[in-house]
């Protein structure tokens, strides 16, 4: 993932859970990353190794591969959540509001 990707998951991943799950949610999230790190070095590095004198660009193509895959998935994601705009809405509406002031509860203005 883009470094930028990171920061907006956890974003978007403690809005949709409470206070009290957050620590499990990031460690499950990071346990991952480092997991798929480990697993990427380990299989980008035995391939370059063995394609290296036959087809030195056969780094690249795999990796492009892999990245139209999840391009691929992100948008049957995107078009998944996006069937009904209203059904975003209603997947937010049970985000927790008990963080908020009691000034942005009367008013509704976040800001």
């Amino acid at each position: 993932m883009s470094i930028s990707a990171f920061p907006m998951l956890r974003a978007i991943m403690s809005k949709l859970v409470g206070a009290d799950e957050q620590g499990s949610v990031f460690a499950s999230m990071a346990c991952l990353d480092e997991l798929v790190a480990a697993i990427a070095h380990l299989t980008y590095g035995k391939l370059y190794t063995f394609s290296v004198a036959w087809f030195p660009g056969l780094m690249f193509v795999v990796m492009s591969g892999v990245s139209i895959i999840a391009l691929f998935g992100a948008i049957v994601l995107h078009g998944w959540m996006h069937k009904d705009p209203n059904e975003s809405v209603k997947a937010l509406s049970y985000i927790n509001t008990s963080s908020l002031s009691s000034d942005t509860k009367k008013t509704g203005n976040v800001i």
